[in-house]
């Protein structure tokens, strides 16, 4: 029986560590940028559609400011993946989950091996994570692999699966 959130044990949201985790590979801009077509802040704080406009131009954001929007953020993804996966998960498993479903949106996390396999009280092999490491060359439109997703990637996996927030595939600032 999948009980309401309000009412499970263990980890409900991203912990501070899982915070600082993603900020890690996010990035920190304080200005506005253009992410992919859409105007972005912070740690990748979505303004609005579209690529930046000149009222834009004079929006930053502090660094503090940055963190709470994306735990904010990221408040709406914990919450998909707590219903979703019917395994247990420990803090830094979750925390590990929303980075991934973060950088490559909770759809990717809902059809991905990841789920599947922990759904069916599997382990979960580095590949199901590593396996996401491409992306589509805008020249060439192949997918290639880059290696800061691969980097993220084994992150994420080695949060997963040891729990060590500063493993050896995250740079500390």
């Amino acid at each position: 029986m999948n009980l309401p959130l309000f009412l499970r044990r263990g980890p409900k949201g991203l912990s501070w560590d899982g915070s600082k985790f993603i900020a890690n590979f996010e990035g920190f801009v304080p200005h506005v940028y253009n992410d992919f077509g859409n105007t972005a802040i912070g740690f990748g704080h979505t303004i609005h559609t579209g690529p930046p406009t000149a009222a834009d131009a004079k929006t930053t954001i502090t660094h503090v400011e940055a963190l709470g929007l994306l735990a904010k953020d990221c408040k709406p993804r914990a919450v998909t993946i707590l219903t979703n996966t019917h395994a247990k998960l420990n803090q830094a498993q979750l925390d590990a989950l929303i980075s991934f479903s973060f950088n490559l949106g909770v759809g990717t996390y809902l059809g991905s091996t990841i789920l599947q396999r922990l759904n069916q009280g599997l382990s979960v092999p580095e590949g199901a994570f590593t396996k996401f490491d491409h992306a589509r060359d805008p020249k060439t439109g192949k997918l290639v692999e880059l290696p800061g997703l691969k980097r993220r990637r084994q992150a994420e996996f080695a949060l997963f699966s040891t729990g060590d927030y500063h493993n050896q595939y995250v740079k500390n600032p």
